[in-house]
């Protein structure tokens, strides 16, 4: 019929007859579901009727205006009025029976026979295209084999039987969501590498601060790459400056070791060694017990010995191996740390990046070595300045001929600040050179210390218990007696010899003065 709005059937009869009692109409079984089959017609502008509830269904189809989608499949039947479809499972294609009740009704032999081949085929599925979850179920869109997509439709789970296609869209959908993931985070990581050496675009135009502390900036970032360059340690070095436009410092060159100046020799040659293979297991015959002292360290590198006793670490002449428990100042410095500008007026300080467990070994103090007469001459000349980095060599007492001067060579600890209340000890350590005169200057932990936490010592310290009693090392500092404080910074304007060193370091036993 032409015009499909004259196919009357009063609802109430719908809901009561079975469907093949209306002639001229066709009972089968749909691939789609009523909702589906509701927009199917709305698009092509049929008429779509739900009668007879979630079973049966009317669909009143002009053949000819329904075009491709039904003539492929019935290209004989010009003149169907109507199709009456089962449609309670979407999955299922076969013919359930041919209605109209009486053989009038029935197709041409031709006709009926493709009708039937068409009907009779199983739908299978090409490729499933998404997927989403809507009130706890599942739903695929999915790609018919052989079907154009205008006839891709959205399916329940339980519709389908391709297990092993919906595991592997899952499992592609999970590689891409980790792919997208690596990216995004590749990109990042590029971006924050490249980021510090290209300036952003400045509104208003530049003014000269926002030049300066562009400027300082770069020479900052500089500096921390060349400090990471010259040192040998495992643990890296942060610059960080969010305090004023102070730039790297322009006098200060970044040593390992101590430097011999002049007229001063460093032995470097050890005459005895151990023959231990496992030293910590035989400590009775180790280097330590040889010279007289105790073993310094635990099993995992940690100081037991009280301040102001010595350690004697292994030596290149010994048969154990750089793993070592007798070897922790030659492992370096093993936390990451940042050179930092401090708020409180004491110039740069030093933080740590990560957290340090209480008698861990933290740093060495460094510098060029140089004799106490050298060190006097050099001694006026920093105190007319306000600040000084000279460090005796003082741990035997009757013979003490050098001093360490850390103004111009030296490590991170040439920016560590002097604090009354200290989270640092001093200990001296005896490697490869083994002259009491020239011991190796090594800071421990005292307390535990956490990430972001300044490491300060106190530039004035007394000497530690010379006692053999062992035990617990006890928290506050005890080492040999500086006669020269490393202080730095702690003024900016020239002092008379006799002026006081006022201390800022504001702990609670602040003694207010350095010196």
């Amino acid at each position: 019929m032409d015009d499909i709005a004259n196919l009357k059937i009063p609802p109430e009869k719908m809901a009561v007859q079975a469907p093949h009692s209306f002639p001229g109409c066709w009972q089968v079984r749909c691939k789609f579901s009523p909702k589906q089959l509701q927009k199917l017609c709305s698009k092509e502008g049929l008429r779509f009727n739900d009668y007879a509830g979630p079973t049966w269904t009317e669909l009143a189809v002009d053949m000819r205006r329904l075009g491709m989608k039904m003539d492929v499949i019935f290209p004989e039947m010009p003149n169907i009025d109507c199709i009456v479809l089962d449609t309670p499972s979407p999955s299922s294609s076969s013919v359930s029976s041919v209605g109209g009740g009486t053989d009038k009704a029935k197709l041409p032999k031709t006709a009926m026979l493709k009708r039937r081949r068409v009907l009779d085929e199983e739908f299978e599925v090409e490729e499933i295209l998404e997927h989403k979850r809507r009130a706890g179920q599942d739903y695929y869109f999915i790609k018919w084999q052989g079907w154009p997509p205008t006839y891709n439709t959205w399916e329940p789970k339980e519709h389908l039987q391709c297990s092993k296609l919906m595991k592997e869209y899952h499992q592609n959908m999970k590689r891409k969501k980790l792919s997208r993931k690596y990216k995004k985070r590749k990109d990042q990581t590029q971006l924050s590498v490249f980021l510090p050496l290209v300036p952003k675009p400045l509104f208003p135009p530049l003014t000269e601060d926002t030049l300066a502390k562009f400027k300082q900036k770069q020479s900052l970032l500089l500096w921390q790459e060349e400090l990471n360059r010259k040192c040998t340690d495992p643990g890296r070095i942060v610059v960080e400056n969010h305090v004023d436009l102070e730039g790297p410092p322009t006098n200060f060159i970044y040593i390992n070791d101590y430097k011999a100046g002049e007229g001063v020799v460093i032995p470097e040659d050890p005459l005895v060694g151990c023959s231990c293979t496992d030293c910590f297991e035989t400590t009775e015959v180790c280097c330590p017990t040889q010279t007289g002292a105790k073993f310094a360290y635990t099993k995992t590198g940690r100081i037991r010995v009280r301040p102001g006793k010595p350690i004697y670490e292994c030596n290149k002449r010994c048969n154990c191996g750089p793993k070592c428990s007798n070897r922790v100042i030659q492992k370096g410095r093993q936390h990451n740390m940042a050179i930092f500008r401090t708020a409180n007026g004491c110039g740069w300080g030093v933080k740590t990046l990560q957290k340090i467990k209480m008698n861990t070994f933290v740093m060495t103090y460094v510098g060029e070595v140089i004799t106490n007469e050298e060190a006097e001459e050099r001694g006026k000349v920093y105190d007319e300045n306000g600040r000084t980095y000279l460090f005796d060599l003082d741990y035997n007492d009757e013979d003490a001929p050098y001093t360490v001067d850390a103004a111009v060579h030296g490590n991170i600890s040439h920016f560590v600040n002097h604090s009354c209340n200290p989270n640092m000890t001093v200990y001296n350590v005896f490697i490869n050179c083994l002259d009491p005169r020239l011991p190796h200057i090594a800071l421990f932990s005292n307390k535990d210390i956490e990430a972001g936490e300044e490491l300060t010592f106190d530039y004035l310290m007394y000497k530690g218990d010379s006692s053999d009693d062992e035990s617990p090392i006890p928290s506050s500092p005890m080492t040999p007696f500086m006669n020269r404080s490393p202080t730095k910074d702690q003024s900016t304007v020239g002092r008379r010899e006799k002026e006081r060193v006022p201390c800022r370091c504001g702990a609670e036993n602040c003694r207010k003065y350095l010196y």
